[in-house]
């Protein structure tokens, strides 16, 4: 999914495109709006355990 939590987005940014482990988290996710048809799944926010 994509994150657009600004925290972690600037984490993460600059690092290779693929799996981190960031261990046990809350996630906010939002259903962004549809774009030809399809709706997309957003992690809105990410809340670190």
């Amino acid at each position: 999914m994509m994150v657009t939590d600004p925290l972690v987005e600037r984490a993460y940014v600059g690092l290779e495109q693929e799996d981190h482990f960031i261990g046990a988290a809350y996630l906010t996710v939002s259903l962004g709006e549809a774009y030809e048809g399809y709706a997309y799944k957003l992690v809105a926010a990410v809340i670190l355990g």
